[in-house]
């Protein structure tokens, strides 16, 4: 990537000419913009948006520390609302679906009515965001609606519960996922990257504390988490690969 260019031990002189970079996608994580920012002059601007309806639906400029989840200023050749799950408007600084229109956007799938109808919907596209609206017009998102996972009547959000793993001590990365048991019902798992010193055994009361009831049943350590180009956790090849260790480690066996 870009940033391995600027952060290796010999940065190509070229590379010192360039003053603003541009990144859409997941954010940089703050580790990457504060190595970038100590080594470099880089002006950081991230881009929000999506093919179906504009490239730019929100937009920062980006510094350490920056709020969890801020999208960023919401662009002006779009309308951004927030809706509950009957497609009514919510306030600012609730959170509910992201709803985007713009004056140039698709209005569907080619060949797929069954997503057309699910996403576009009055004129919106809805991407499967969930977030809230600031009153100064800016945009967070909190997760995907699409990703939420349903455990004996316990949902969760995913991406919240990986943001506190790596927070805890000891854990380097961290990705929850679903496995089915046997009886047919989903068990929630959790693969985790652990630093050298620190083992499951030692940091599993830390992760009781910080999850209670979203805590998972099984911890698994492993020595990567898949991730694609984006950075994005692949939840469905964790589970393929770590289903029959989940079952194993399954408390009722």
């Amino acid at each position: 990537t870009l940033a391995d260019y600027f952060l290796g031990e010999n940065m190509p002189p070229f590379l010192t000419k360039i003053k603003t970079v541009v990144t859409f996608g997941a954010a940089l994580p703050d580790v990457t913009v504060r190595e970038l920012q100590k080594r470099t002059n880089l002006r950081i601007i991230s881009r929000m948006g999506s093919n179906e309806s504009t490239d730019v639906v929100a937009w920062r400029e980006v510094s350490v520390g920056d709020a969890e989840g801020l999208a960023g200023a919401i662009s002006e050749v779009c309308t951004v609302k927030i809706v509950d799950e009957n497609l009514n408007e919510v306030p600012n600084g609730e959170i509910g679906r992201l709803a985007v229109k713009a004056e140039l956007m698709r209005k569907g799938y080619r060949n797929n009515p069954e997503a057309t109808a699910k996403h576009f919907v009055d004129g919106y596209f809805y991407s499967g965001d969930e977030g809230y609206v600031t009153d100064d017009g800016r945009l967070f998102l909190v997760g995907r609606s699409d990703e939420r996972m349903n455990f004996g009547g316990r949902k969760i959000d995913p991406n919240e519960v990986d943001a506190i793993l790596k927070n805890i001590p000891g854990i380097k990365d961290g990705a929850v996922f679903g496995f089915d048991q046997p009886t047919g019902i989903r068990g929630l798992a959790a693969a985790l990257v652990l630093h050298p010193s620190y083992s499951l055994r030692k940091i599993q009361d830390d992760i009781q504390f910080e999850l209670g009831s979203k805590r998972p049943q099984v911890l698994i350590e492993v020595p990567a988490i898949p991730r694609n180009a984006m950075g994005k956790v692949q939840r469905i090849d964790i589970e393929k690969q770590y289903t029959d260790e989940a079952n194993r480690l399954s408390p009722k066996n």
